[in-house]
């Protein structure tokens, strides 16, 4: 849990959060960084924006199989970071859930940092994440507990979250075990998500 008080945690330290959160590693932003941070606050545009471009950045580094190399800086993602915020400006922004309370996404960093080095530590940054985005952190968080869990807690997982055949079409069979699997790996990790 953060040493500052719920109502002194800013702008600056969430996005700081998510962009650590995502290298997985650093203690704070450079100098340059906070500047590039406190422009964005002074135009008006969310945390929840930033979070989405420095989110992208990792992603694209990670599908370009870079993931062992991780941004150095947060101007290193500010070509993400800028597409994010001219589809803000533009009215296109990604999920449409209300932003959430800064208690509570203090609260899924603090689990977060409670559970480092285990897979749940996983699913409470990708729920982080998910509300950061205004998106419904429950599958993103099921989806990153279930990858970082070892081979074979994942296939029992599986094997238990699937449905039995029936009659439904393959599309509702397939949908049903989405959401049975969502739902078993929430409680096997203990992840009492908001």
């Amino acid at each position: 849990m953060s040493l500052l008080p719920a109502d002194e945690i800013g702008y600056l330290d969430y996005v700081a959060e998510f962009f650590l959160a995502q290298k997985g590693a650093g203690t704070g932003l450079s100098p340059l960084d906070v500047d590039l941070v406190r422009r964005y606050e002074g135009e008006g545009v969310p945390f929840e924006v930033i979070c989405r471009g420095v989110e992208r950045a990792f992603d694209v580094r990670r599908r370009n199989g870079k993931e062992r190399t991780p941004h150095l800086s947060l101007r290193a993602c500010k070509r993400s970071i800028e597409a994010e915020v001219r589809r803000f400006r533009a009215g296109a922004v990604r999920g449409s859930g209300p932003v959430p309370a800064p208690a509570v996404l203090d609260l899924l960093l603090a689990n977060a940092r409670e559970a480092a080095g285990s897979p749940a530590s996983a699913g409470w940054r990708a729920a982080y994440r998910a509300l950061c985005m205004g998106e419904d952190p429950r599958p993103a968080a099921a989806a990153a507990y279930l990858a970082a869990l070892p081979g074979h807690e994942r296939r029992d997982l599986f094997r238990a979250a699937r449905p039995a055949r029936s009659g439904a079409t393959r599309l509702a069979r397939r949908e049903a075990f989405r959401a049975a699997l969502t739902t078993a790996a929430l409680e096997h990790g203990k992840l009492d998500l908001p």
